[in-house]
């Protein structure tokens, strides 16, 4: 087998970024759907061992009906190569992936899988844990004239009716933003006037400049008139 081929030949087999994943999926490597996060870079860094991926001979599968997160599964990932890099000193312990840019849950699921296979995600009883709870709202609304004093609770509500709550009071950054475009019609508006009281000014001018006139020496002779017939 060459270490190296012409780039002419190689042109023969891997053109585009698809050609280069088919490609290494026919060669055995077990990588993630082609999406924004599988960058040519990090296929070629996949090539050259530089970053951890799976091979289809090394993949375990494991049953997890709803997995978490795919940045969940991610960092599991991650801290199990971390903790198998004893085992395996030749083995990179890096994925390769841009921050922004996350592969399909599916294969982060079988990478998982295939390192953690004991991992709990992975148990008969698991169940995904539930989102956190969101910061308790500590915004306080004006109360002064005991309008809140007495009222019952408003019933639950579910679906789109919950999210049509009244917005009692703006933010900071919503009233700099209301100042901000009246500020820009304001400055609009005076333009608009400036230049209006610009045009005027100019027609006014313009009537108040003496007509020019010609000079009587260079009065040009008027047509003489033919007499009128006498009337019979």
């Amino acid at each position: 087998m060459p270490r190296e081929i012409r780039a002419d030949e190689a042109a023969r087999y891997v053109l585009t970024r698809r050609d280069l994943w088919e490609a290494m999926h026919r060669d055995g490597w077990f990588l993630p759907r082609l999406g924004p996060a599988v960058t040519i870079s990090y296929m070629q860094a996949v090539r050259r061992r530089s970053v951890w991926c799976p091979r289809y001979d090394d993949v375990r599968l494991r049953p997890c009906l709803v997995p978490p997160p795919t940045k969940q599964l991610l960092a599991w990932i991650a801290e199990a190569l971390q903790i198998q890099r004893h085992d395996h000193p030749d083995r990179s312990v890096q994925l390769g992936f841009h921050p922004d840019r996350s592969p399909d849950q599916q294969w982060a699921l079988h990478a998982l899988s295939t390192l953690e296979p004991r991992h709990r995600i992975f148990g008969k009883g698991y169940v995904r844990e539930p989102p956190p709870l969101a910061a308790v709202n500590m915004t306080v609304v004006d109360n002064a004239d005991g309008l809140y004093d007495g009222l019952p609770q408003l019933p639950l509500r579910k679906g789109k009716a919950r999210r049509q709550t009244v917005r009692l009071q703006q933010t900071r950054e919503e009233r700099l933003q209301l100042l901000r475009a009246r500020r820009a019609q304001l400055q609009a508006r005076g333009d608009q006037l400036a230049a209006m009281e610009a045009q005027l000014h100019a027609a006014e001018q313009a009537r108040a400049a003496p007509r020019r006139q010609q000079p009587a020496g260079l009065a040009m002779p008027r047509a003489p008139t033919a007499p009128r017939a006498a009337e019979p």
